[in-house]
């Protein structure tokens, strides 16, 4: 098959076409986390499949939180599945049109209820809380995992965690942000 073509549909799952990413933000973007961003370099990152909602990836369901990050890898592994490397995670959140936010470039805090401390509300009720790939619920709610390391400012010996909420909603509810965390 040609390499533009969509493999096999997994259940649950979107699949992310290979396609350029830019990462993080510029240096003369806002908002931006100037320590703890990438300056927004372009890469081509291949395809890839991601979940469509947060583990356990049920509409409905509460996202699982309160895990380390070696027991989030266990449990991606016993569904035949692995952790998203930081970058995938923001290529899912910022489309194929690298928005700002999943939901477009101005920021607004509906969609995705962010801009508020952290409540974990079943997935799928927030229906424009989407990204153009079709992953949802990205923001407003758990913090998520990726196999990356943390390895900028002053994070060294951290893993990267994406999503999530914070009363900065503006700062946090953006795809490029990331924030690192012990594994544990």
């Amino acid at each position: 098959a040609p390499p533009t073509a969509m493999p096999t549909p997994r259940q649950g799952m979107v699949w992310v076409p290979p396609g350029a990413l830019v990462a993080g933000t510029p240096p003369d973007g806002y908002p931006r986390l100037a320590d703890e961003e990438i300056p927004g370099e372009q890469l081509i990152l291949s395809g890839f499949y991601i979940d469509v909602y947060p583990y356990p990836n049920e509409e409905g369901a509460i996202p699982l939180t309160n895990v380390t990050r070696d027991e989030a890898e266990k449990l991606c592994g016993e569904r035949s599945k692995r952790l998203c490397g930081e970058l995938e995670w923001e290529r899912a959140c910022k489309g194929p049109d690298n928005h700002v936010y999943e939901y477009g470039d101005r920021y607004r805090p509906e969609p995705c209820a962010t801009g508020a401390a952290v409540l974990l509300r079943p997935t799928g009720l927030k229906v424009d809380c989407r990204s153009d790939f079709g992953v949802r619920d990205l923001h407003g709610g758990a913090w998520e995992w990726t196999k990356s390391a943390f390895n900028r400012g002053s994070g060294k010996g951290l893993v990267t965690v994406r999503g999530g909420n914070d009363a900065a909603g503006e700062l946090v509810g953006r795809c490029a942000h990331a924030v690192g965390r012990p594994a544990d």
